[in-house]
């Protein structure tokens, strides 16, 4: 699965169990093209040494708890409706 690599590559960490949550359409008008994006709820185990993301965009990692995200992001209709999924 791609976020099993994603995980290891974003942030290095080992994934125990990772489960979908939501899947989002995103329907882009001018060129008719439609992309799905998924959204999982992952238990992890983070690694040490240094992230190894081979885009070179990851240089540091924060992990934040879910119920902390929803107090951050209170507004978000996104995580609005991830909440009742999750909590």
């Amino acid at each position: 699965m791609a976020i099993i690599r994603e995980i290891k590559e974003e942030i290095n960490a080992e994934v125990i169990n990772c489960v979908p949550i939501a899947i989002t359409k995103y329907h882009f008008l001018e060129s008719n093209k439609i992309e799905y994006q998924l959204t999982y709820k992952s238990k992890i185990k983070l690694l040490s040494g240094s992230i190894n993301d081979p885009d070179g965009d990851t240089k540091d990692r924060q992990i934040i708890k879910f119920t902390d995200l929803v107090k951050t992001f209170e507004n978000s209709s996104h995580v609005k409706a991830l909440t009742g999924l999750i909590l």
